[in-house]
């Protein structure tokens, strides 16, 4: 019998919509509902009829809020959470698999039943569905290492992270999680490797056909960074500038706070893409959408070495560097255009045969059905990465000291037995000599 699949509450990076689409292809019956609105797709993608009255109390209740009428907003909050309710019944009725975005859930969408999140995980289960939680990285990965998190007190960082590894003890009790490595640091139990699955860029990205240049045209290189200082935008800049110092023609296009649509328009003229300067995967949603134009992906890390040598399984074939070494690596797609052709065909033979919408949603489907190979399966213990996400090394580096010379080792919600609790003790220690930071 084949699954039937319920996914919520949140969109990420469009993940909800293609393998909605995907298990649509392959005959599932599936059904995805964003109780928070996606500013970056299609409006009428996310339309669905069961989010009415849930959104009707919702502005109702902004309404209120607004016109300092907090009783009244409260009270439209009572309908509200009757709304999740009938959600959460019908879907049980309808589905026999529960796919949770970002480890959140319906009943944490609504202020009354907020504190009732654990039950929604119990019901499940005492129902005897199969729970998968999507997680996006931000969602596990502790402050202390999260370009994302903008707090900087070392009290405020450990009481954030102590909540979140609350939070991931509890999910963990309920479902199969599916992460990436290097944001694992709280991770108790095996997971799923994020990166084993996939990150599909739908069907556009494949069908559009992508504006035919001559090695005549100057290069154009993309740019189009959701944070620019966790994207490492500034590095990016810099070195742009350094190559038109060199005397090169070329036109830097940098996207900002604009829709898929324009980003996706934009990728078919251009000739290099640069992801982000401080990354954790080889392949986030844009170098995704980028390759499957065939445009060469720079995708820089702190970790390259161990993304370039991979986890057992087929990775992406992006141009993965250190941030120091992007100038270098710009430089040389520029300079040869034949070795960015080919570097960029082979990224988009990759996303079409391995990353593709239905190869993703199959991969998906095994983990459901607990057919699952031991190369996709994470040991917290043994894997991870120091610098997490979105910063530069000395901006965990200052987080991470903080945080032990207030609380100690135990400030950073580490096991002694993992290696990372080695690796950050090993890093303290260097810092405090005045030892050279190394990848980690």
């Amino acid at each position: 019998m084949k699954r039937s699949i319920f996914m919520c509450p949140i969109e990420i990076a469009g993940t909800m919509l293609d393998m909605h689409k995907a298990f649509d292809e392959l005959g599932y019956k599936s059904k995805f509902l964003a109780f928070y609105d996606y500013p970056f797709g299609n409006p009428d993608d996310y339309k669905a009829r069961d989010l009415n009255f849930y959104f009707l109390c919702v502005k109702n209740f902004r309404r209120n809020c607004d016109n300092g009428r907090m009783l009244f907003a409260r009270l439209w909050q009572i309908p509200e959470a009757f709304a999740v309710l009938w959600i959460f019944v019908k879907a049980i009725l309808n589905y026999d698999t529960f796919v949770y975005m970002y480890t959140m859930s319906m009943f944490g969408t609504t202020h009354y039943l907020k504190k009732a999140q654990e039950l929604e995980f119990a019901i499940l289960k005492l129902f005897r569905k199969r729970i998968i939680f999507w997680c996006a990285g931000s969602d596990t990965r502790p402050e202390y290492c999260s370009g994302s998190y903008p707090a900087d007190t070392p009290d405020n960082l450990y009481k954030d992270t102590v909540e979140k590894r609350k939070r991931i003890r509890m999910v963990e009790k309920y479902g199969i999680m599916v992460d990436n490595p290097p944001s694992s640091h709280l991770h108790r139990k095996k997971y799923i490797n994020s990166l084993a699955i996939g990150q599909s860029a739908y069907s556009k990205s494949y069908k559009e056909n992508k504006v035919q240049k001559t090695d005549t045209d100057r290069p154009v290189i993309v740019h189009a960074p959701s944070r620019l200082d966790a994207k490492g935008t500034p590095v990016i800049r810099e070195a742009i500038g350094n190559i038109k110092s060199k005397g090169y023609d070329i036109e830097y296009i940098e996207l900002h706070s604009v829709s898929n649509e324009d980003v996706l328009r934009t990728l078919q003229r251009a000739d290099i893409a640069i992801d982000q300067m401080y990354s954790d995967t080889p392949s986030a949603k844009f170098a995704t959408e980028a390759s499957s134009y065939a445009v060469p992906v720079i995708v820089g890390s702190h970790i390259a070495d161990k993304l370039k040598k991979g986890y057992g399984f087929s990775m992406p074939p992006t141009v993965v560097c250190k941030p120091e070494e992007l100038e270098q690596k710009l430089e040389y797609l520029i300079v040869h255009p034949e070795e960015r052709k080919a570097i960029g065909e082979k990224e988009r033979d990759f996303m079409t045969s391995e990353w593709n919408p239905q190869a993703v949603a199959k991969r998906f489907i095994r983990v459901v059905d607990g057919d699952i190979p031991n190369s996709w399966i994470v040991d917290p213990y043994r894997e991870g990465s120091v610098w997490g996400w979105g910063g530069t090394k000395e901006y965990v580096v200052q987080r991470v000291v903080s945080v032990i010379e207030r609380y100690g080792m135990r400030g950073l919600c580490l096991s002694p037995r993992q290696k990372l609790y080695k690796e950050y003790l090993e890093l303290y220690r260097n810092y405090t000599s005045g030892s050279k930071l190394g990848e980690g």
